[in-house]
């Protein structure tokens, strides 16, 4: 079986929650004697999660571990970690997102390479020749945390560029759209045929510029439509490692230039820069927006919606649409490891060793199927060669 199950399931709800933990006195083969309990803050945690569904149960078995879930009081982790700093208290496993440089500062988490050199096999193996890029930064080479982004992840979606809806597809007999030029003249026609749904106006292109999703909806598919790839707000170029901010490029230019056009056609939702989050997504949910340029993960929530609705043609499909055709969008190209956050150990931690053993158990075979999949004959079934969903109760 190929070994490229991943550690991204760490930091999600439900039963991915489990998964993070330390661990107390066991191997390989099974549990230790005692059962362990201990503290982790999870960031993007909230106060009624629970160490108790099914998985978590399997996981105590296996290790004798017991989570007690520590999430941020008022929604807001850098609070929460400047607190543990002055006070000196910390959990036994952090996921700070991006207040671990707070934490490095502090001394207050523990660098792992002596770690990983010693005994962590299963790190080593999974991260492979990209375990280098888990370090810190070039002034402070060391690894502080086992790193929760994908690894051997393979991008089967364009999201982040586009997404029209289906029923503006299924309307126009499902065009080939790859070009801005294309997307615009898909959402003129059917807008013009279709200025309203369900009783209200009709909105061709809503974006949400408004708050942070600026980076989302308007920066980021810039960038995808000239056919870079997602380095934040620059431009490097790989072959001289310059970095350039690159809204200063002729390519960003011309991509505004299509966006102004669009606003001066009654394309664009003219609150698109104004409007609360909660507008934004009211407005898909209700089904008449036709595109959006927006990740998939930010708007799921209006998908579901839709559907529930008994609206599933009013939910969005991707495109790779670009500034011109003979530009290839780079949202689906493999890059590596990410680096990116993940979960530390506490430096005052009485169970450091337990809780490292652990996380390097985390990313052996055996434990990437049973947080990714769950429980053999429960939860998944081996069939014809691959894993599929077991419909037992």
């Amino acid at each position: 079986m190929k070994k490229n199950y991943l550690l991204s399931m760490l930091i999600k709800f439900g039963i991915m929650v489990t998964v993070l933990v330390g661990c107390g006195n066991f191997n390989e083969s099974g549990a230790g004697e005692d059962r362990l309990t201990l503290a982790f803050y999870h960031a993007d945690g909230d106060l009624n999660m629970r160490f108790d569904d099914a998985v978590a149960e399997e996981i105590m078995r296996l290790t004798g571990v017991k989570l007690e879930i520590l999430a941020p009081m008022a929604g807001d982790e850098a609070q929460d970690i400047a607190l543990m700093i002055s006070q000196g208290e910390f959990p036994d496993l952090i996921y700070a997102k991006g207040s671990l440089d707070l934490l490095i500062g502090a001394d207050a988490v523990l660098p792992l390479d002596e770690r990983i050199a010693e005994k962590g096999h299963h790190i080593k193996a999974l991260y492979g020749d990209q375990l280098g890029r888990l370090r810190h930064t070039l002034d402070n080479p060391f690894i502080y945390h086992v790193g929760t982004f994908g690894v051997n992840e393979r991008i089967l979606e364009t999201a982040g560029t586009a997404q029209i809806q289906m029923d503006v597809m299924r309307e126009l007999g499902y065009p080939n759209l790859e070009t801005l030029a294309e997307l615009e003249e898909a959402i003129k026609t059917y807008l013009e045929k279709n200025p309203t749904i369900n009783g209200q106006e009709t909105i061709g292109l809503s974006l949400l510029g408004s708050d942070w999703r600026w980076l989302i909806t308007v920066g980021n598919p810039a960038g995808f439509a000239v056919g870079l790839q997602d380095d934040g707000e620059w431009f490097i170029n790989e072959a001289t490692g310059e970095a350039i901010f690159k809204y200063l490029m002729p390519e960003f230019r011309a991509y505004f230039r299509w966006l102004n056009g669009m606003n001066a056609q009654g394309l664009l939702d003219s609150e698109s820069f104004t409007h609360t989050p909660d507008t934004y997504f009211a407005k898909i949910s209700s089904g008449r927006v036709l595109a959006v340029m927006d990740q998939g993960w930010n708007i799921s929530e209006t998908q579901t919606a839709l559907v529930g609705d008994g609206e599933a043609w009013r939910t969005f499909m991707p495109l790779g649409v670009t500034l011109t055709e003979g530009i290839r969008p780079c949202v689906t190209r493999a890059n590596g490891y990410t680096g990116g956050w993940g979960v530390s150990i506490a430096s005052n931690s009485k169970h450091a060793e337990e809780a490292f053993d652990f996380l390097n158990w985390m990313a052996s075979e055996e434990a990437q199927i049973l947080v990714n999949w769950g429980i053999e004959g429960i939860h998944w079934e081996y069939v014809g060669g691959g894993f599929a969903p077991s419909y037992q109760k």
